[in-house]
């Protein structure tokens, strides 16, 4: 009997959800480091594999049981899942940042607070901000990636909830070949985000058009639960396609620069195999990941949020104050501090009761802005 695993964590699903955080981390520490971003020039291929799982996973939370969520409870959700330690991440590289610029005046610091306000208001990307750079619009370089999700999201739930058939047979398809295609001819790749496309920035549009790759992907899974595989052949031809998704994972992780020129746009259905086969559950090395005790891979999947979240801090502390150590050297820094103020990070947010915890460190970290001129 064929079975599919319907809900909870997946080992296999956040195996993958940590090596992207670490690859993302990895792509940002090459781009200072190393000559065409280092051995992990693909890392950013990940934000696709997360745009791929949250448009997976919004389509499976509006199949289940019950009236679906509204679009604003829905979003809501989403925001609630990270905006907590977001804002820990957003205050103590604000912090940094007036150190390191060496703000002089109250006038300085509230500056800078009232400039990156759309960062914390997760509208970083609504085009609202004249220059979307790193340290011009953007305090750090991975909260795009957030911002794009939830504006994406305002458009794709409630096509996704009203007008499911037109949007995975027409809009969908039509959105995803139009974004990708536009993106490799007019950049050369996917890796761009921060760029104005007439009124609406490039990075919404990769969201939409990832999330789309996501329903995409959810509705074939749902398609293969249901019918499962008809005979030996099909099955040989799934686990065939899991072994070959795997190797090309490793290949474009680690040796992307030798192996993989840009566009790397190979990779969507590399991500899209991978997420349906972990939970069809059906393949050898689904399987095999799946039955395994979850509690490592469950911490590892929760755990690269808040990797995801920190590691532009110590990225920066290391190459702006640490900047005639070796490339090794600095590794170990960049990936030691973010390791360990990731662990802290997520320590702080699982056990806290409320959001006192929260709104304290956040106004600890404030503070500690406004105490720089002081000390300037």
């Amino acid at each position: 009997m064929n079975q599919t695993v319907k809900s909870g964590r997946l080992n296999a699903i956040e195996l993958v959800r940590f090596v992207g955080a670490l690859g993302i981390l990895m792509i940002h520490f090459g781009k200072f480091y190393f000559e065409n971003n280092g051995y992990f020039s693909k890392g950013y291929l990940f934000v696709e594999y997360f745009f791929i799982l949250t448009g997976f996973y919004m389509m499976r939370s509006l199949d289940r049981e019950g009236e679906p969520l509204s679009t604003p409870a829905f979003l809501l959700g989403k925001i609630k899942g990270f905006y907590a330690p977001l804002c820990v991440a957003l205050c103590g590289h604000l912090l940094y940042d007036c150190i390191y610029q060496g703000c002089q005046t109250v006038g300085d610091v509230m500056d800078k607070l009232f400039h990156f306000k759309w960062e914390f208001l997760l509208l970083s990307t609504a085009g609202f901000i004249d220059e979307p750079q790193i340290n011009q619009g953007h305090l750090m370089g991975q909260t795009w990636y957030l911002s794009a999700m939830i504006i994406a999201l305002v458009f794709a739930y409630p096509l996704a909830r009203f007008y499911r058939r037109a949007y995975l047979n027409l809009i969908s398809p039509l959105f995803i070949l139009c974004v990708y295609s536009f993106m490799v001819q007019t950049f050369g790749g996917l890796d761009y985000g921060n760029v104005y496309v007439g009124v609406v920035i490039l990075a919404v549009l990769r969201g939409f058009a990832g999330i789309s790759v996501g329903a995409l992907t959810y509705a074939a899974w749902k398609a293969l639960s249901e019918r499962g595989f008809g005979s030996k052949g099909e099955r040989r031809v799934a686990v065939f396609v899991e072994i070959v998704a795997w190797i090309m994972l490793i290949l474009a992780l680690v040796f992307g620069r030798r192996y993989f020129a840009e566009p790397g746009v190979i990779m969507i259905p590399v991500f899209m195999c991978l997420v349906a086969l972990a939970n069809l559950n059906q393949t050898p090395i689904s399987r095999w990941l799946n039955g395994l005790k979850p509690g490592l891979f469950g911490f590892l999947g929760k755990y690269s949020l808040y990797l995801y979240l920190v590691h532009w801090t110590p990225l920066m502390i290391v190459k702006n104050f640490l900047p005639n150590i070796g490339t090794g050297l600095s590794c170990l820094l960049v990936v030691g501090g973010s390791v360990v103020y990731a662990g802290v990070l997520m320590a702080v947010d699982r056990c806290r009761k409320g959001v006192c915890p929260i709104v304290a460190i956040c106004g600890v970290l404030i503070a500690g802005c406004f105490a720089v001129p002081i000390f300037a």
